[in-house]
C-alpha cells in the first residue's frame, strides 16, 4: 500500500504544506512543499456544522455514547434544511480550498505516480487540532482514488517494534464495555457490540463488563492483546478542567467516585501492551477523537474513533460492516472506508453518520490486515498451513505412488516418455552405419539378373554385394535377412574366412514370438547374433536386448547389434571391462544399465525383463541408406567409397509387414514404422556412440529417489495453493509449476535421464484442490 502523506503547519497567512509519497517498500517517490492560504470561511463552515450537529442529536432524543452538558455554549437551535446547506458549502469550500493553484501543482505532480487501483493511505499530519479534525473524506482525490482512504496523524512519532511472539491463528481482542447508562439513565445497547466481536472467524476475545481501573490495568499489562475495543460512553474533556493535558476519556463503569478514565491513567499498561504487540485500538463511541490523540503520542499503530457524538445504531451498523470487511481479507484502512460510506444508508435518520469513523495512524506502523494479526507479518497460520500441507502430500503421494506400483499409470508414462523424445532437439546423423535396404524394386531386379532366391536376398546377389563392398574395407557387415538353410559353396567359404561378416537367427519361443529361425548353417556362433525385440504393451520398440540364453538352433547369447558393435569396438581395441559391482555391462566409461521390470514408468511382470535388456535411446536424425539395386548397377559407384569405408553395413529389406515397427517417434516426424534393420541401427548407434562419443544412454532413478520426487512436488503444489488466495492466480501459478516441472523432465531425458512426470503432475492437481478446499473449510 502507498503512503501520501500531508503535513500541514498553521501560519499567519497561510499553512505550509509539504507532501511525500511513498511506494509499497517504503522508499520515497515524491517529495514537495507548497502552502495553501488561510481560510476563516472554512474554519467557520467546520464550527457551525459541528454546532448544528450537537444541536440534531440533543433534540433528537436518540441515545448516543456521551455525556451531553446540555449548558455547552455555542451549540445552535438546529434546522435540517440548514444543516443540509452548511454539508454542502463545507464540502465545497474544502474542494475550493485543495484547487488553490499552488496545491493543484503539487497533486497534479503527485498523480503521475498514482493509478487509479492502487491502495493508498492518505495521512493528515498537523499540530493544529481544527486542520486534523476537518472532514478530508470530502476531498475530491478520494472520489478518483477508490481505493485511498483518509489518516490523521500527530506531527512526531516513532515506529515501535513489538516483541516477536508465535503465531497463534486466532486474533486476540481485549473488550472494554464500559457504563451504558448516561446522564439521563437511558441505557446503550453495547451486548450488540459484544455479539458483533464474538461473530468474528479466527478471533479470541475476552470483554471486561463495567470494570474498575485494577482490572483493565491488568489485563493490559498481563496478557498478549491484538485489539483493544471499547463500547460506551466517552467523551472529550473541557479545556479548563484539571485534566488540560488530556483530550478525551471513557466511563467504564457506575461508580460515582471511579467511573472514567484518561489514557495517562493507562499509560505504562498501554506502553506495554503496544510493545507485546498491540496493533489496534476501536473505540466506538462518542467524540473519541481525543482519547485518540493521547493514544497516538504512547505512538500505538492505529486508532479507529468517532468525530463526534454517535447514535447507538450508528456505532453497531459501523462496527459490524468494518469487522466484517478487515476479517474478510481488506487492509484496516479499506474496510473503514467501506464501513465508513455504508453508514451513508442511515443518513436519512442520522445526517452525516458516513462524516463520523476517522483513522488516527502512526505513519511508520506497517499496512494492518485480519491475515497479519492472525499470526506473523504476511503469515496466515504457518503452522496450520506446514501441518495441512504435509499431510495431503503425504496422502496424495501415498495414493499416487499406490496405484503406479499397480502399473495402472504405465500407459500414460509411456506415452509422456514418448512426447519428451520426440521434443528433443535435431541430431546429426551416425556416419558409422550405413543401411542397404531390399526393397520390392530390388527383388524384382534380382529376378530380371536371373539370380535364383528362396528370400527376399539371393545368395548371388549376397555374393556381388560383397564383392563391391570388400574392396572400401567396411568395418563390420551385418545381414538382418534371415537365412536358416545352408549358404550356396563359393558364398559360404568367403564367409567363413570374414571374421566381421554377422549373420541373423531368432531365439524365439516366447508367448509374442514362439517360433525360432535357425541360424545359417556353417557359420560360427561368433558371427551370429539373434534379432529379438523385447515389446512393450502397446507394440512400441522402447528397450533393446543385448544377451539372452540361446537355444539350440540360433546358438548365441548376444543379440545382433551387440555383436556387431562388439565386433566394430574391437577393431579399434575396445572391449567390455569387468563389470560394476550393481553387475552392469562397463564398456571404456559407458556403463549399459540393466533394464529391470520396475524401470522409469514401467510396472510389468519380472518375466518381461529376462535377459540383459537396455532402454533405447534413439538418435534424432536418420542414418544414411542405399539400395541394393543401386550398388549391384553401380549406380552409386563413384559414391561408394565415401559410403563404406570403415562403415558398419546393416543389409535389411526396406519395408516388411511382419518386420517394422513402432518407436517413440512413431507419432512425429517418422508416422510409420520403421524397418526393423533401422531399429538395429539404432540400437549399434547408441552403443558406439556411448562408448566413442559419450552420448548418454538411458538412466532412471531408483523407486525411492522417484517417489521422493513425486513427494517434493506434491509439496510444492500445496504450498503454492495454501499461500496464493486467488483462484484464477493459483490456477496460473499451478500452471507455471507444471510448465516447469515438464521443462525440467525435457531437460533430464536430454541429458539421458528418465524421470516421471506423470506422477507429479497428478499429486500438483490433487494437492492443489486438498489444501485449497482444507483453507477454504478453514476459512469458513
Amino acid at each position: 500500500m502507498k503512503k501520501l502523506i500531508l503535513s500541514l503547519k498553521s501560519g499567519i497567512f497561510y499553512t505550509n504544506v509539504t507532501v511525500q509519497l511513498w511506494d509499497r517498500q517504503g522508499q520515497l517517490l515524491v517529495k514537495r512543499e507548497s502552502n495553501l492560504p488561510e481560510n476563516e470561511a472554512l474554519k467557520e463552515l467546520y464550527d457551525r456544522w459541528r454546532s448544528l450537529y450537537s444541536s440534531y442529536y440533543q433534540d433528537l432524543g436518540t441515545p448516543v455514547r456521551m455525556e451531553i452538558d446540555d449548558n455547552s455554549v455555542g451549540v445552535l437551535r438546529f434546522s435540517l434544511v440548514e444543516f443540509k446547506q452548511t454539508c454542502r458549502e463545507l464540502k465545497q469550500q474544502l474542494n475550493r480550498w485543495l484547487s488553490e493553484e499552488t496545491f493543484l501543482y503539487i497533486e497534479q505532480q503527485l498523480r503521475k505516480y498514482l493509478d487509479r487501483s492502487d491502495e493508498i493511505q492518505v495521512i493528515i499530519e498537523s499540530e493544529d487540532e481544527q486542520l486534523r479534525r476537518f472532514p478530508w473524506h470530502l476531498w475530491q482525490f478520494f472520489r478518483d482514488y477508490q481505493k485511498a482512504e483518509i489518516a490523521l496523524s500527530l506531527p512526531e512519532y516513532e515506529r515501535v517494534t513489538p516483541s516477536e511472539k508465535a503465531p497463534t491463528g486466532e486474533v486476540k481482542i481485549l473488550g472494554l464495555l464500559g457504563n451504558s447508562k448516561n446522564i439521563e439513565g437511558e441505557n446503550l445497547d453495547i451486548q450488540t457490540d459484544k455479539a458483533i466481536v464474538e461473530q468474528l472467524p479466527g478471533a479470541k476475545a475476552r470483554f471486561l463488563v463495567e470494570p474498575n481501573r485494577e482490572i483493565v490495568h491488568a489485563q493490559l499489562w498481563e496478557q498478549t492483546w491484538d485489539i483493544f475495543f471499547f463500547a460506551g460512553h466517552s467523551g472529550g474533556v473541557p479545556s479548563d478542567s484539571s485534566f488540560s493535558e488530556e483530550r478525551g476519556k471513557i466511563y467504564i463503569n457506575q461508580d460515582d467516585r471511579n467511573n472514567s478514565l484518561t489514557v495517562s491513567e493507562l499509560e505504562n499498561a498501554l506502553r506495554q501492551a503496544t510493545q507485546k504487540g498491540l496493533q489496534l485500538a476501536i473505540f466506538n463511541s462518542c467524540d473519541s477523537l481525543g482519547l485518540a490523540w493521547d493514544l497516538a503520542q504512547l505512538n500505538i499503530p492505529q486508532t479507529i474513533a468517532m468525530r463526534e457524538a454517535v447514535p447507538d445504531e450508528v456505532a453497531q451498523a459501523f462496527l459490524r460492516y468494518f469487522l466484517k470487511a478487515f476479517a474478510s481479507g481488506k487492509s484496516c484502512h479499506l474496510a473503514v472506508r467501506e464501513a465508513r460510506e455504508r453508514l451513508q444508508g442511515l443518513e436519512d435518520k442520522f445526517p452525516c453518520a458516513s462524516w463520523l469513523p476517522v483513522i488516527c495512524q502512526n505513519p511508520t506502523a506497517d499496512t494492518l490486515t485480519w491475515r497479519a494479526l492472525r499470526g506473523t507479518k504476511q503469515q496466515f497460520t504457518l503452522w496450520r498451513g506446514m501441518k495441512t500441507v504435509l499431510l495431503a502430500s503425504l496422502a496424495v503421494t501415498g495414493a499416487i505412488v499406490g496405484t503406479r506400483s499397480l502399473g495402472w499409470m504405465q500407459a500414460s508414462e509411456l506415452k509422456a516418455f514418448d512426447g519428451l523424445m520426440r521434443m528433443r532437439p535435431q541430431e546429426e546423423s551416425d556416419e558409422r552405419l550405413l543401411v542397404i535396404t531390399v526393397g520390392e524394386p530390388d527383388i524384382q531386379y534380382q529376378d530380371r539378373m536371373g539370380m535364383e532366391r528362396t528370400g527376399s536376398l539371393s545368395d548371388l546377389a549376397l555374393e556381388q554385394l560383397l564383392e563391391k563392398l570388400e574392396p572400401y574395407q567396411p568395418s563390420v557387415i551385418g545381414v538382418d535377412i534371415y537365412h536358416d538353410f545352408p549358404y550356396k559353396p563359393s558364398l559360404a567359404a568367403k564367409l567363413a574366412k570374414n571374421k566381421h561378416f554377422i549373420a541373423p537367427c531368432e531365439i524365439g519361443q516366447t508367448v509374442t514370438t514362439p517360433l525360432t529361425v535357425a541360424s545359417p548353417p556353417g557359420i560360427s556362433p561368433k558371427q551370429t547374433g539373434f534379432t529379438d525385440f523385447p515389446r512393450d504393451p502397446d507394440d512400441v520398440m522402447r528397450r533393446q536386448l543385448l544377451l539372452m540364453t540361446s537355444s539350440p538352433s540360433c546358438n548365441t547369447s548376444h543379440s545382433l547389434s551387440f555383436r556387431i558393435a562388439l565386433n566394430y569396438l574391437a577393431q579399434k581395441d575396445i572391449f567390455p571391462g569387468d563389470r560394476t559391482s550393481e553387475g552392469y555391462i562397463k564398456i571404456n566409461n559407458a556403463v549399459l544399465k540393466r533394464f529391470t521390470s520396475k524401470a522409469g514408468g514401467y510396472h510389468l511382470p519380472a518375466s518381461e525383463a529376462l535377459g540383459y535388456q537396455i532402454l533405447i535411446n534413439y538418435r534424432a536424425a536418420k542414418f544414411a541408406q542405399v539400395s541394393l539395386r543401386d550398388i549391384l548397377s553401380d549406380a552409386v559407384a563413384l559414391q561408394l567409397p565415401d559410403l563404406v569405408k570403415n562403415r558398419i553395413i546393416l543389409i535389411g529389406v526396406a519395408k516388411n509387414t511382419q518386420d517394422s515397427h513402432l518407436t517413440p517417434y512413431s507419432k512425429g516426424a517418422w508416422a510409420e514404422k520403421i524397418p526393423g534393420v533401422f531399429v538395429h541401427a539404432h540400437q549399434i548407434s547408441q552403443i558406439l556412440s556411448a562408448v566413442e562419443d559419450g552420448r548418454p544412454l538411458l538412466w532412471w532413478w531408483s523407486q525411492g529417489t522417484e517417489i521422493l520426487w513425486i513427494w517434493s512436488w506434491s509439496i510444492v503444489a500445496g504450498a503454492i495453493a495454501w499461500l496464493v488466495r486467488q483462484p484464477i492466480y493459483l490456477g496460473l501459478a499451478i500452471a507455471s509449476a507444471i510448465a516447469l516441472l515438464f521443462g525440467l523432465c525435457w531437460l533430464l531425458l536430454v541429458q539421458g535421464t528418465w524421470i516421471p512426470f506423470v506422477p507429479c503432475f497428478l499429486t500438483m492437481l490433487a494437492t492443489s484442490l486438498v489444501v485449497f478446499s482444507c483453507r477454504i473449510g478453514l476459512k469458513s
